[in-house]
């Protein structure tokens, strides 16, 4: 049956081409998919990591009730970490920031004494985790102490981030759905095209006496034959689009390590297993299903 199977893809040679091409652009096509939905978390991720939240204190506030607010938000369960800027580095900070505008500068030096107070920065575990924070700092004995709070920048980023991943999320959904109904499609009329231009074979193998399962197994051979072929193709070029690519995404992402190539090694098993035994059954059934009607006769 693997002899026949053999001899098929080389006596049909041009549709065993055109059948492993469309397996190679799908396969390649989900893992592009794959790619994407590991970027459009790692871009979250990345953003995330950039959003906090800074709590400035009055001039007056003392250390002890800065250190008690401190203390509090170390305590909740959202809060990732809490840094702690005092008056004298705020000072700094500034006079690091307006460098350039000597104004500026010239008016800070006038005054005789820090206008400045401590500044306290929190990180959130996730970006959902901010609202509640913000809430646990909205309490009549911290009001008198705290200027401000500078998270409404960031609200509006956070919600546009949340958009952006559920329709990206949404849109991987649906282009999976329909690859793979594609896919169904042109799988069992390939393998159609195949059976019947050896239609006249198979009548002759049933007249001589032929099981139905020795007529079918050389196509279903045939087709795993041909998914094997596309799954080790569709690798290879998959790991070279990551590893042109791969930089113009790390600078886009202004970071050193993008992690998408170390993703598909240590996922390597599930994801491309998955897209094998998926095509695998798909064109073996679809196999089995064409060349049953030729059974039948």
């Amino acid at each position: 049956m693997l002899k026949f199977a053999f001899q098929g893809l080389w006596r049909n040679f041009w549709l065993s081409f055109i059948t492993l091409s469309l397996l190679v652009i799908t396969f390649v096509s989900f893992n592009l998919l794959v790619s994407i939905n590991y970027l459009a978390a790692k871009l979250t991720q990345n953003i995330e990591q950039r959003i906090d939240v800074s709590v400035y204190f009055a001039p007056e506030a003392t250390d002890e009730q800065i250190g008690g607010v401190k203390n509090y938000l170390d305590a909740l369960p959202g809060v990732a970490s809490v840094a702690l800027v005092s008056r004298e580095e705020a000072v700094q900070l500034f006079r690091e920031r307006h460098k350039d505008d000597p104004e500026i500068i010239s008016a800070l030096e006038e005054l005789d004494k820090n206008p400045l107070g401590a500044t306290i920065v929190v990180k959130a575990k996730t970006i959902s985790d901010y609202p509640a924070i913000l809430s646990a700092l909205d309490v009549p004995l911290y009001q008198q102490i705290i200027q401000e709070k500078d998270f409404s920048d960031h609200r509006a980023l956070i919600e546009k981030i949340g958009r952006w991943t559920n329709k990206v999320r949404t849109g991987s959904m649906i282009l999976s759905i329909i690859f793979i109904l594609v896919v169904m499609m042109i799988v069992f009329n390939t393998v159609r095209m195949a059976i019947y231009s050896h239609r006249d074979e198979i009548g002759i193998m049933k007249l001589v006496g032929a099981s139905n399962w020795f007529v079918r197994m050389p196509y279903v051979a045939e087709s795993a034959v041909i998914t094997i072929f596309a799954i080790i193709i569709s690798i290879c070029l998959t790991y070279v689009f990551l590893g042109f690519f791969e930089p113009s995404i790390a600078r886009f992402l202004e970071s050193t390590n993008v992690g998408l190539i170390s993703y598909f090694n240590t996922n390597a098993l599930r994801i491309f297993g998955l897209e094998f035994i998926l095509m695998a059954t798909l064109t073996g059934l679809s196999s089995l299903t064409a060349v049953g009607k030729y059974l039948k006769k």
